[in-house]
């Protein structure tokens, strides 16, 4: 891992310019990648935050989640979300 200083890209969380790349962001089904494109994963040297870089269009972003992200046969399909059970982060949360 190495430290970027890019004027292009800071942390979303506290806006620094020092972060580590980790990888690339790894994508569940191809078809993923046409809506939220070839992204990075950096961590944030100041506040620790990880992030992918670039950022996805919005309006493809809007349509990814409402139209795609929890389609049936997909990773993140619930047959009926407000039977779902809350996940480990959000019993953590709790």
């Amino acid at each position: 891992m190495f430290v970027i200083k890019n004027g292009d890209i800071s942390c979303p969380g506290c806006k620094s310019k020092e972060f580590k790349y980790i990888d690339e962001y790894k994508h569940l089904i191809k078809i993923d990648q046409e809506y939220l494109g070839n992204m990075k994963i950096y961590k944030c040297n100041n506040c620790k935050l990880g992030f992918a870089y670039s950022f996805p269009d919005a309006s493809l972003l809007n349509t990814y989640y409402k139209e795609i992200y929890r389609k049936s046969n997909r990773p993140h399909y619930l047959k009926d979300p407000k039977k779902s059970k809350p996940g480990s982060w959000q019993m953590a949360c709790m």
